[in-house]
């Protein structure tokens, strides 16, 4: 036997490539024993962490760093730029609310859509090696990966719903607003003008699903020595807490100036509950397609894609 030394799949004797990913097993070949107890998918998992892993490192270094200290210095400048072009008065811009509420949804547009972007551009050529392995891997078995896409989806709507009958349940008789700070970031957005709602619609759809897939499957994952359900259940906490940990983290700050109450952070902080669904679908399905990445990336461009598209014929049309 053969076996590969890229994703660790036995090969016959005579192969010159690699059943699995394609490698050429002439050069990327080791004629090591891999009679173990663990599975072989166990094993590429085990492979690609040895290889990979300060890659991974990296990647969610970049992430945090870029949405937390670069998006700041982000929105400093386009702040500026866009006052300067406009020739905006501050005082006029405070006074005015109308003037103040577009000032602040064109600048979170900008600052959302350069921080994405630059994190993407940094990302992709860092993970380049096991995106184009996924992509091979995907390509080889089609039916098996879009089977799981299918699973996820169902998996996804049933755990979402499941999900906010909870949320319903614990914020009853409390006026929550009906969705988290970030949800409504993201519907401000996309009704503060037709420029601003493609950017958003962009981001959402296209640039967020392969950047957090990139960054809480790919990477978070590639952390572990197994793939395991400890690490699915990890993943999906990790990824709904950044979706409200910002703004609970603001409310807080607001409650010792008076200007929020406890009450406000209890129900930002329970909306973690409603992107788990989500967050534990695409996990699982990471977790079950042999950490390939593209399952994921396409339940997570599809619950967006849908989700994009239902804001806006809410916001724009009377039924």
């Amino acid at each position: 036997m053969k076996y590969c030394e890229y994703c660790g799949q036995a090969n016959d004797v005579n192969s010159n490539y690699c059943i699995r990913c394609g490698s050429n097993l002439n050069h990327e070949m080791s004629n090591y024993n891999l009679n173990q107890t663990i599975t072989n998918d166990e094993n590429t998992y085990n492979l690609d962490n040895a290889k990979y892993k300060y890659r991974y490192t990296l990647a969610l270094l970049i992430y945090f760093f870029a949405f937390y200290i670069l998006a700041i210095i982000i929105q400093y400048i386009v702040q500026l730029i866009v006052i300067n072009i406009n020739h905006i008065d501050i005082d006029d811009l405070l006074e005015n609310e109308a003037l103040y509420t577009k000032f602040s949804s064109d600048i979170l547009a900008w600052t959302n859509f350069l921080t994405y972007t630059i994190t993407l551009v940094c990302l992709i050529p860092l993970l380049l090696p096991v995106i184009k392995r996924d992509i091979h891997d995907f390509g080889k078995n089609k039916k098996f990966y879009f089977q799981w896409v299918g699973l996820g989806i169902v998996i996804m709507y049933v755990g979402t719903i499941a999900a906010n009958m909870i949320v319903t349940i614990l914020t009853m008789g409390i006026d929550t607003g009906g969705t988290s700070e970030n949800q409504a970031t993201i519907n401000e957005i996309l009704g503060s003008g037709t420029f601003n709602m493609i950017m958003m619609s962009i981001i959402t759809i296209f640039l967020a699903p392969v950047l957090e897939e990139l960054v809480f499957r790919k990477s978070l994952f590639g952390l572990f020595k197994k793939n395991t359900i400890k690490v699915v259940i990890f993943s999906s906490i990790i990824f709904a807490a950044i979706h409200v940990i910002p703004a609970c983290l603001t409310i807080l700050l607001q409650i010792f100036s008076s200007e929020a109450s406890w009450l406000d952070l209890y129900v930002e902080f329970i909306y973690i509950i409603s992107y788990l669904g989500q967050a534990f679908a695409i996990s699982f399905v990471y977790h079950k397609s042999k950490s390939n990445i593209l399952p994921s990336i396409f339940i997570h461009f599809i619950n967006n894609l849908l989700a994009i598209i239902v804001n806006i014929l809410l916001m724009y049309f009377t039924f």
